[in-house]
């Protein structure tokens, strides 16, 4: 079994991907975005980037580019997962960032790895964006994130994941489905009658 639960900050990503790893008995992948988020800060950033750090569109580029190569490395090495972000998670922020600028082939790329990489999961799972996001991250650190952005976000994710994932494959949690245990049963009810042996 191969999960992946995807989406913007805040809504609950990564408790339900350790609750399902452990009531599975799979090995939990971490989302370990920290270099990308570091690109996009150098990216976002009101000045310029100092001389020789580099182009900050490239610094991006790059750093996404090794999160997929190594997404692609765990993925070929474990049979079976419950991933915390994934390769759409990449696709939504470069095409939100436009990364590729004029670079179509680039985006082409991006494209085909994410299709690849998400076409040997089982589920794709997005939990609903919610008006009342966490405040904290899963290390306790103070989120501050603007709303707008997140929403985009999230409607971007929605939209990649319907492009590139089977529609018997993505799994969006209903907004209705509100606590940790209604989203967990809710996840383990439809992946069972998926007929899908867990």
């Amino acid at each position: 079994m191969r999960i992946a639960i995807i989406g913007t900050a805040g809504i609950g990503k990564t408790t339900l991907a350790s609750a399902l790893s452990e009531i599975l008995s799979l090995p939990l992948i971490k989302e370990d975005l920290g270099e990308v988020v570091q690109a996009v800060s150098l990216l976002n950033a009101p000045h310029p980037a100092p001389v020789g750090q580099g182009n900050p569109i490239e610094i991006c580029r790059n750093a996404c580019r090794r999160w997929l190569a190594h997404r692609q490395g765990i993925q070929e090495k474990l049979p079976g997962f419950v991933q915390d972000r994934c390769a759409i998670d990449i696709l939504q922020r470069w095409l939100l960032l436009n990364l590729s600028e004029q670079d179509n082939m680039a985006t082409l790329e991006i494209i085909r790895q994410t299709r690849a990489l998400v076409s040997t999961l089982d589920w794709v799972i997005i939990p609903p964006f919610n008006m009342s996001l966490e405040k904290e991250n899963e290390a306790s650190l103070t989120r501050s994130h603007s709303l707008s952005l997140l929403f985009r976000g999230q409607s971007l994710t929605i939209g990649v994941a319907q492009m590139c994932v089977p529609r018997n494959k993505l799994l969006l949690i209903p907004a209705t489905v509100r606590s940790r245990q209604e989203r967990i049963d809710f996840v383990l009810d439809r992946v069972r009658r998926g007929g899908r042996d867990i």
